[in-house]
């Protein structure tokens, strides 16, 4: 049965089987990989405009031979799956659903691999790191515990954090080495999603609703937040998003990573919360007095645009959009780019910041990440695909309560290039 998608949907879900679990010959392998990532970035006068045209020409062939300042590569959506080994778990039981499929593992580390040959100094991923559905054990099996009090409950989502968020820090550690994400330095940029945080709807009164923050506490414990709960970041903001945004330097340059799910009220709303808005408002203010020369942001949430393309998403926005606040802020102070997933496809806009919709779920068979190279006056920016085919098999349920199925999808590691432009310094 191959993998189809309908756009109309408006969700993420699909259809699946479940099939026979691997041999448990990978636990150890998974094990010492997940230890790995727990231990765990002239101008002159011209007398003629001949002579000044030829300056110029000198001028851009020397920077074409120099290369760029360093190379980013960002790729929201990653993995958007719920990936590790059950059989590690004390609940696992032969015959139950095993999250840690061989032709998975196969096709992410060539993703990854394609990335790597890119020779990136960083990895943004804008959000939607796993799966998320970790509120409720729907097919009963205990593989991560008994789920019938609030307490087992939020004991399901602490123990699933722990399994995919390390495993996941394994797969870039595995590829790129230890030293990527350790915790004095990590190259591995991500933020929060909507699925990170148990994916919408967000109802009032129900159990996902109420363990937002819990999914947020978890995504720091791996990403934001060091073994003493020091932030490990520098900068970043007071009040609710304190440890799911943050920003960062590279040279000149200020990248920042938000947090737009704003748990309020008796729901989620899709914005960020006053004191992040404040926060973000001071640090680019400060960043551009101080001469900083590119800024860049990653959201989960596309901001302008009123049609975009999309593949099974669904479609969540920023409140607001071009009239935000938020949007608002990133033009007053001439951000430069604007990253977001969430949508699956490509799109580009430009209204003050370049806005570059990208990133997509590997187990529909297609992904895409975007290169930012960046140049004292520019960062040129360029898109890339890799394209899988469909292979004999099947893949296994992707978490014990989600009825997923990946098929044995085998990508392309050669990308093609699907847009390319220029963001000049503001």
């Amino acid at each position: 049965m191959s993998l189809e998608r309908t756009p109309s949907r408006g969700d993420d879900r699909t259809e699946h089987r479940r099939t026979r679990p691997s041999p448990r010959r990978r636990t150890s392998a998974l094990l010492g990989t997940l230890a790995v990532a727990g231990a765990l970035l002239v101008a002159m006068p011209a007398s003629s405009p001949r002579a000044a045209t030829a300056a110029v020409a000198a001028t851009t062939s020397r920077a074409a031979a120099t290369g760029p300042l360093y190379r980013f590569v960002s790729m929201p959506d990653f993995i958007n799956s719920d990936y590790g080994d059950t059989r590690v778990l004390a609940g696992w039981d032969p015959g139950e659903p095993v999250t840690f499929p061989d032709s998975e593992t196969t096709y992410l580390h060539t993703i990854l691999e394609t990335i790597r040959a890119e020779r990136p100094s960083f990895v943004l991923d804008g959000g939607d790191l796993v799966n998320g559905h970790w509120e409720d054990d729907v097919l009963h099996t205990g593989i991560f515990g008994p789920s019938a009090t609030d307490r087992q409950r939020h004991d399901l989502a602490v123990l699933a954090g722990h399994l995919y968020y390390r495993t996941l820090l394994g797969l870039f550690s595995s590829t790129f080495g230890p030293g990527w994400v350790a915790y004095h330095g990590p190259s591995f940029f991500p933020q929060i999603g909507d699925h990170d945080i148990g994916d919408n709807p967000w109802r009032a009164g129900t159990v996902k609703t109420g363990q937002v923050g819990l999914h947020k506490y978890e995504f720091s414990k791996y990403f934001t937040r060091l073994a003493n709960g020091a932030h490990r970041f520098g900068m970043h903001p007071a009040g609710p998003s304190a440890y799911t945004a943050y920003a960062f330097r590279r040279g000149a340059d200020l990248f920042v990573s938000i947090d737009d799910f704003y748990r309020s009220g008796s729901g989620v709303r899709l914005t960020l919360d006053p004191q992040q808005l404040a926060w973000l408002t001071h640090r680019l203010s400060t960043a551009r007095s101080n001469g900083v020369r590119h800024i860049v942001v990653q959201g989960h949430l596309p901001v302008i645009g009123a049609s975009l393309p999309y593949v099974g998403s669904s479609r969540l926005r920023l409140e607001g959009g071009a009239g935000s606040a938020f949007w608002r802020v990133l033009k007053r102070f001439h951000v430069d780019l604007y990253l977001a997933g969430e949508f699956h496809a490509v799109s580009v806009r430009h209204d003050g910041p370049y806005q570059v919709v990208h990133g997509s779920v590997p187990s529909y068979g297609k992904t895409n990440y975007l290169v930012g190279d960046v140049y004292p006056d520019r960062i040129v920016v360029t898109v890339k695909e890799l394209r899988a085919t469909l292979a004999d098999g099947t893949g296994t349920l992707q978490m014990p309560w989600n009825r997923y199925d990946r098929k044995g999808w085998v990508y392309d590691p050669q990308p093609t290039v699907v847009r390319s432009f220029v963001v000049p310094r503001t």
